[in-house]
């Protein structure tokens, strides 16, 4: 056979380049090319320096129906976007155009709907008590009010007046005032039109029934401040066709538990989007759509608080504001954060939510008064937990009175008495364990971490109090701690979780409570030892610098305060490495909290691995390979969290920094310490030193943290409380080596 001529041979086609199911993260992160080879890639199999090794995250897998919502999702996000331009555009101009039906609704909304605004809102002469707290109406009938004005105010003493007259029974006002609560304010928040409810409609229900239960799933049950049955059955009324007026089948002061706070009140669609929009931070998307996603439901969410927040408050108000401070924890606005907590706390004092005895609770369901207790402890909680992240004073650390929420289930809360405890685990349980252990959180921060900041301005001392002089109370609470360790119920104890039965074994919800409560446990663990942990590395540093320089003794503390603050230094690095295996092994899992958090302790536990790095007793008892391997661990953890925020990765960046300072000070050091042959003798009550000369990195000063080495000091991702300290440690101008 002859060949054919070269004109009539078939081209070659060209080579299409091969799809693959599944990238691995960090061709992802690189944005390169991935050939999907396991267990290692081709990409990573030439950079065999990179500090991270090649993973393959099944979360990335492709998934149709996945795709098809994140479609569904960016098609309303950027017809919502258009909305919100042409709203701006009118805003400019006026009388250039004429918005339609719904845009019109939309701007109704922002404009004229009013959060928490009262029907004889800026009307003086209608409001009954003045700020002085005093009662401008001087008849009983003015008395009618549900905010609380304890026993020194003049309302106190009026009431005081007219139950003599009456009663003809001189009776003395309680010290907790409860004389003061009286009869419901006639006032009542405005409603939502018709045309504001079509408008507060910003997704497909589809879309936000599926970001509602997420808030179910992952967020209520770690916070249940909420009543579900109540909330859901206000929500459903926003679809149906002409819904009913009237109230649930057994009203409650809370969100949806009646029509002043159901689906046509603003405080109901503001509490909506604030639950969507920390929802969405645990949904599965890309972080764009997600970011996208939270915006929208934020900034419906903000739009709804155009409000004086100094009117009267509610029950209602404050779960609002409850959530509105959790999304806040994930923002970069510290402040709003603070003062959001502060009013909700203010509120909650105003109300007198604190406050539990048979006249202010006759009145009252048990709905009611469990959700008095539970959004009261949650402000409690909250108060402990911002006051800890942002190193603030806190509110209500003194309030220990009210007793806890019972033991019972949202369903329960319909029946007119206190049911039994329940049989088995319920979601309550963990709530309850929370609440116990930050009374410990607490008590930590009042002693601990609060100076008299009078006391240290006259005195001129500007260091943190000697924290050796605390050892008592750490060991106290070292105590208690272990005491709260060993009630906690098994089905969210950690170390009994594979005893458990299999039915219970099996719910999620259980698993990822007890997961956070591990967390939230070593964390406090680690902030109780961390004082005298950074107080150990302090006089180490010193006396060994001293040692080195000086012909005169340095003062140093005790042999016995000595010994007794090398365990516990050792065991604040011990948690810290316990906390980080946790966060690595459970922050992109379901069975994890929120990701700010899971930050905020993989941040506070990597600075303290670092900075045990220089302390050498703490490395000879654990060992630097060890601390090493903690180190990485740390950096593994993070870098897995960057996909839920940019700011994951800022915080890497950071703490990546400190540890480059701190190689390069151990490097420095030791070649010094070659050429000059410096040596020390260390005394013999040293603890974690024996009776002999040594040498080595840890006889000469640290140099100053460069002031950016974290960025902006402003930057939510290093509050003051984080990086202090480890200026406690490395802030000796003194002692620095030429």
């Amino acid at each position: 056979m002859t060949p054919s001529p070269p004109s009539e041979l078939p081209h070659p086609q060209p080579r299409k380049r091969r799809k693959i199911a599944l990238a691995c993260d960090q061709c992802r992160l690189r944005k390169s090319r991935c050939d999907g080879v396991k267990p290692v890639c081709g990409e990573c199999s030439h950079r065999r320096q990179q500090r991270n090794p090649c993973r393959y995250n099944l979360e990335h897998q492709k998934d149709p129906e996945r795709d098809k919502y994140v479609d569904t999702l960016l098609t309303r996000i950027q017809h919502l976007e258009e909305e919100a331009a042409l709203l701006k555009a009118n805003a400019r101009h006026p009388l250039a155009s004429e918005p339609d039906q719904t845009n019109r609704g939309i701007s109704e909304a922002k404009t004229s709907t009013r959060f928490f605004a009262t029907a004889h809102d800026d009307d003086p002469a209608l409001l009954s008590v003045d700020a002085m707290g005093a009662n401008s109406i001087m008849s009983q009938d003015g008395l009618d009010d549900t905010r609380y004005y304890g026993s020194s105010s003049a309302v106190a003493l009026m009431q005081h007046v007219y139950s003599t007259i009456n009663d003809g029974l001189l009776t003395t006002p309680t010290p907790d005032g409860s004389q003061a609560h009286s009869k419901p304010s006639p006032s009542k928040p405005k409603l939502m039109s018709s045309q504001d409810l079509q408008a507060a409609k910003l997704v497909s229900r589809s879309v936000m029934d599926k970001t509602l239960n997420c808030y179910w799933e992952k967020i209520y049950h770690l916070y249940p401040f909420l009543h579900k049955p109540s909330f859901m059955a206000a929500y459903l009324k926003l679809w149906e066709p002409d819904p009913s007026e009237g109230a649930n089948n057994v009203s409650s002061r809370g969100l949806g538990g009646s029509s002043t706070y159901g689906h046509r009140s603003a405080v109901f669609h503001c509490a909506l989007n604030l639950m969507l929009a920390l929802a969405t931070q645990f949904m599965d998307l890309p972080l764009d759509i997600r970011q996208s996603l939270e915006r929208v439901f934020a900034d419906k969410a903000k739009s709804l608080c155009q409000v004086d927040l100094f009117d009267d408050g509610s029950l209602a108000v404050i779960q609002t504001l409850l959530l509105m401070t959790q999304f806040l924890q994930s923002t970069p606005h510290p402040n709003r954060c603070w003062n959001c907590l502060g009013i909700a706390c203010r509120m909650a004092q105003a109300l007198g939510l604190y406050i539990e005895n048979p006249r202010t609770t006759d009145t009252l369901s048990l709905l009611d008064i469990e959700l008095r207790r539970r959004a009261w402890h949650s402000c409690v909680m909250l108060d402990a937990v911002v006051g800890m992240t942002l190193g603030r004073p806190l509110i209500l650390h003194r309030y220990r009175s009210l007793p806890l929420p019972h033991l019972i289930s949202d369903e329960q809360l319909y029946c007119q008495n206190v049911p039994v405890d329940p049989p088995g685990p319920i979601f309550i349980h963990f709530f309850i364990q929370s609440l116990q252990l930050y009374q410990i959180l607490a008590d930590i921060l009042a002693r601990l971490y609060e100076g008299d900041p009078a006391a240290t301005h006259e005195s001129g001392n500007t260091a943190r109090p000697d924290t050796f002089a605390h050892l008592d109370f750490v060991l106290e609470y070292d105590d208690k701690i272990t005491a709260f360790e060993s009630q906690i119920p098994q089905h969210l104890y950690w170390k009994d979780r594979q005893s458990l039965p299999p039915k219970v074994l099996a719910v999620n919800m259980f698993e990822q409570q007890s997961s956070v409560l591990l967390v939230r446990y070593l964390h406090l663990r680690v902030l109780l030892y961390r004082p005298v942990f950074t107080n150990f590395c302090q006089h180490v540093r010193r006396h060994n610098v001293f040692a080195a320089r000086s012909e005169q003794p340095l003062p140093r503390a005790s042999d016995i305060s000595l010994k007794v603050s090398l365990p516990l230094a050792i065991a604040c690095v011990e948690s810290s490495i316990l906390l980080i295996e946790q966060v690595h092994l459970r922050a992109t899992s379901s069975a994890t909290g929120a990701w700010w958090y899971n930050l905020f302790y993989a941040r506070t536990a990597g600075m303290v691995i670092l900075l045990s790095m220089v302390c050498e007793p703490v490395v000879t008892s654990i060992t630097l390979a060890r601390l090493q391997q903690a180190w990485s661990t740390c950096q593994t953890a993070l870098a897995s969290m960057q996909k839920f925020s940019g700011a994951v990765g800022r915080c890497l960046q950071g703490l990546e920094n400190l540890h480059e300072h701190i190689l390069a000070f151990l490097e420095r050091d030791e070649l010094r310490s070659k050429d000059t042959d410096v040596s020390t003798t260390i005394p013999s009550g040293a603890v974690g030193h024996s009776d002999q000369t040594q040498s080595g990195p840890w006889d000469t000063a640290f140099i100053p943290l460069p002031t950016d080495i974290f960025g902006d000091p402003d930057d939510f991702d290093w509050p003051g409380p984080e990086v202090s300290f480890l200026d406690d440690v490395f802030a000796f101008p003194e002692l620095h080596v030429s």
